[in-house]
């Protein structure tokens, strides 16, 4: 149907079927977003958990000082703690997940 300017009006389902797509849209955004900020929070956990070892290996090539022992097996935990964190991550993140 022509309106008073002569365009076409927009149909009732065509209207219907453009809010369904702007929604999915919106939904599409929601996720991306919310996956951005996991891989941020992933980003972030596998800085802190190597880094010391990073940094021990780096001041041991350079400086050719072996570091306590202490400071060498915290590094390992930390480095190795990195794949339990991802895990815990993912499911506290993940809707899925605290579904069940």
């Amino acid at each position: 149907m022509k309106n008073s300017y002569g365009n076409c009006e927009k149909t009732q389902s065509n209207s219907i079927s453009e809010r369904l797509k702007q929604n999915k849209l919106v939904l599409v955004e929601e996720k991306e977003r919310k996956a951005a900020i996991t891989f941020g929070i992933l980003i972030i956990a596998y800085i802190v958990c190597w880094s010391l070892i990073i940094f021990v290996t780096i001041l041991y090539v350079l400086h050719a000082t072996v570091p306590p022992k202490s400071v060498l097996l915290l590094a390992v935990m930390l480095s190795n703690m990195n794949s339990g964190v991802n895990p815990v991550i993912y499911a506290v993140r993940n809707q899925e997940f605290q579904r069940c």
